[in-house]
């Protein structure tokens, strides 16, 4: 602002400035505190010594305030005493001293706070008031000093940008000789730029905006530079988005003392990228331990990102053994052995790929057993009827899977393996195996069912004649025991009476000798004759008939009448003994 306009009956001496008006800004981290003052105060100093103070110059403006201004400040009744030794301050009733001004163009010099005015005087010293204020020619806010040969205002602590100084005296014999005037300002910021550019510019969806280690540089009217320290950005506390991706600007603004200035810098914004791959699980079946022919699963498979972060990306990766692919929970291990998995999952966006590896143990079979019988078996206790369909309902089995230096697997199935089958019209007990294979391992167990005539489905008396008939020429004369023949008679029993009719016909003998018969009736008739404590039940069972029909009881009754007539022979002789 340009110093040329009089103050007709004023004071004897006045000065005014003011200051650029702005919005205030602060730092990122102190967002509602305006900065004061990042740089050094300036100082521009007015004495009579000084080459550019001309003692009796013409009348040129002398600039102390913001530029742009149109309104022009100067002194008004400063008086270059005739001396030339001092700038005699008049009272302002000294009009014709009034209007007086000295060419000053090179303290041209901008503020935006006024800290403090100084004025020395020579000879005579004399009191004098300073006024200052916010507006171009201040009232009010008064400070009188008394008389001194140096007087000094400081006005730092408030928000000055207008001052004028004079002598209250209205008298000419109460002249001042000031042989300096010194201002000291806060100068106005011109500009800010970055400096050091901060350690990040590059950051990942998902991160937090962070400009540590920028460097922020105000550059003020007076050409001097300073750190700001108390700038902000549009992208504080910002977390990054997909809507973010790419390059942009962030814009630095700063305030000081009401101008603000603004300047700018470039960041990218991406996805994360990917680092690398790790497995992350503890050893144990289903996790690195699988039986032969079990499912392939996997483990857990976790990310790291260039942002830090980990995150699980198990369902996005593909195993590979030998490479071959190997879906979780789909492809079977069908080979025993150690093998070598590689874990492999890519970065889509950013087109990046790592992999990792680990060892899965697949156990071979060692061993079935056969831990829950039918209800349907010898164990179970409940016999098949003749001609009954097999079943193995409530069959369960144990499978035994191993690995060298490994707690061996068990595996409970009641189904996957394969049974023998039993022939039903097979009269009394038979064993039906159960066989598992896998991996090349064949293994079997083994239980029995019984077959009984107590029940029968769709049979013929043929059928039931023939089924009795094998199971009697089955049943070996010299190792049956009392209870195979009491079985024996109670199957007989079960028959029907047309079946027991065929069966009664199945013999050879050579008249009633059933020695010489090789028929299914003689052997029955035959245990029969070695078991006689079962002979009662058999006749009660319906069997006597036939045994009489077929000379059995007459040949009992023959040796029966010999040994009768042994004995009596025997008790003759001795008879004649003792007559003797």
């Amino acid at each position: 602002m340009l110093l040329s306009h009089l103050y007709k009956n004023t004071a004897l001496f006045a000065v005014a400035a003011f200051i650029i008006m702005g919005v205030g800004l602060s730092s990122n981290q102190n967002a509602n505190v305006p900065a004061e003052a990042s740089a050094a105060a300036d100082t521009i100093t007015i004495n009579y010594n000084s080459a550019v103070f001309p003692g009796n110059g013409t009348a040129t403006p002398f600039k102390v305030a913001p530029s742009g201004s149109s309104i022009l400040y100067g002194f008004s009744s400063l008086y270059i005493g005739e001396s030339g030794t001092s700038m005699t301050m008049l009272s302002n009733n000294n009009s014709a001293k009034q209007g007086k001004l000295f060419n000053t163009t090179s303290l041209d010099k901008n503020y935006a706070k006024l800290l403090t005015i100084t004025v020395v005087q020579t000879g005579t010293a004399r009191s004098l008031t300073g006024c200052f204020g916010t507006t171009v020619e201040p009232t009010g806010n008064t400070s009188a000093k008394t008389a001194a040969s140096t007087i000094t205002w400081d006005v730092s602590a408030s928000s000055y940008t207008y001052f004028k100084i004079y002598n209250p005296n209205t008298t000419l014999t109460k002249i001042a000789n000031v042989t300096s005037i010194t201002i000291t300002f806060y100068p106005i910021l011109s500009s800010i730029a970055v400096t050091t550019s901060p350690t990040k510019t590059i950051f990942d969806i998902g991160e937090t905006y962070a400009n540590t280690g920028m460097v922020v540089t105000a550059t003020y009217e007076d050409t001097k530079t300073a750190a700001a320290t108390g700038y902000t950005t549009d992208y504080d506390s910002h977390t990054f988005t997909s809507s973010d991706l790419g390059t942009q600007t962030v814009t630095i603004s700063y305030t000081e003392l009401g101008v603000t200035k603004t300047t700018t810098y470039s960041i990218t914004v991406r996805y994360p990228a990917l680092q690398s791959i790790r497995t992350s699980y503890t050893s144990a079946v289903g996790v690195d331990q699988f039986a032969i022919n079990d499912e392939f699963e996997s483990v857990p498979v976790y990310a790291t990102w260039s942002s830090g972060s980990d995150s699980l990306v198990t369902s996005s990766t593909t195993f590979t053994i030998g490479g071959t692919t190997y879906t979780p929970g789909v492809t079977a291990l069908s080979t025993a052995g150690a093998f070598t998995v590689t874990a492999s999952y890519t970065d889509t966006n950013n087109s990046i790929t790592k992999t990792t590896t680990y060892t899965i143990y697949v156990f071979a079979l060692s061993s079935i057993a056969i831990t829950a019988y039918p209800a349907k078996s010898v164990i179970g206790g409940t016999d098949f009827g003749l001609n009954e369909t097999f079943s193995s309902s409530g069959l369960t089995i144990t499978e035994t899977f191993s690995y060298s230096g490994k707690t061996d697997i068990t595996q409970i199935k009641t189904n996957g393996f394969s049974l023998s089958s039993p022939n039903m019209l097979t009269l009394g007990e038979q064993t039906v195996t159960v066989t598992f294979s896998a991996g090349g391992v064949t293994k079997t167990a083994t239980y029995l069912i019984k077959v009984s005539n107590a029940t029968v489905y769709s049979v013929t008396d043929q059928q039931q004649s023939d089924s009795f008939a094998a199971y009697v020429l089955a049943i070996n004369t010299c190792g049956a025991t009392n209870a195979d023949v009491l079985e024996m008679v109670n199957e007989y029993g079960y028959m029907t009476i047309g079946a027991k009719e065929i069966f009664n016909t199945l013999t050879n003998r050579i008249g009633n000798d059933w020695s010489t018969g090789t028929g299914a009736k003689d052997r029955y008739d035959y245990l029969l004759y070695l078991h006689p404590n079962y002979f009662q039940g058999a006749a009660n069972d319906g069997s006597a008939e036939a045994l009489i029909e077929n000379s059995i009881l007459p040949a009992v009754l023959i040796l029966s009448a010999i040994a009768m007539m042994a004995m009596s022979v025997k008790f003759i002789y001795s008879r004649k003994r003792k007559e003797n």
